[in-house]
């Protein structure tokens, strides 16, 4: 039983250390010299096309790297970011970015 509750208690914590994480690249990133553009996309938790993966981070946090969706392949890479709470998980369920080998963001799916 005690093992359990102690399970509990990392796995309640875990998340919170990502947020953490996720504020600290975001201040990183909005520490530079942006575009007012994107400056006020990642402000808003928007995305745009011809942002850098860093600024993509920024506005969405990380992505799902353990998820189908996230791989690299020879023309660029796709992230899949599919939250909890999303309704729905696996193949498809997502939001998918494809970066090309700039690591600009090209297009996502809606």
């Amino acid at each position: 039983m005690r093992k359990i509750v102690m399970l509990l208690c990392v796995l309640a914590v875990l998340p919170g250390c990502g947020a953490i994480a996720d504020k600290q690249h975001r201040d990183a990133v909005l520490s530079r010299e942006l575009t007012p553009d994107v400056r006020s996309a990642i402000a808003n938790k928007q995305i745009k096309k011809g942002m850098t993966k860093d600024e993509v981070m920024a506005a969405w946090g990380r992505p799902c790297w353990a998820c189908y969706g996230t791989r690299s392949t020879s023309e660029g890479d796709w992230w899949e970011y599919n939250y909890w709470g999303a309704g729905s998980y696996g193949a498809g369920a997502g939001k998918y970015m494809f970066f090309g080998n700039d690591d600009i963001l090209d297009y996502w799916s809606e």
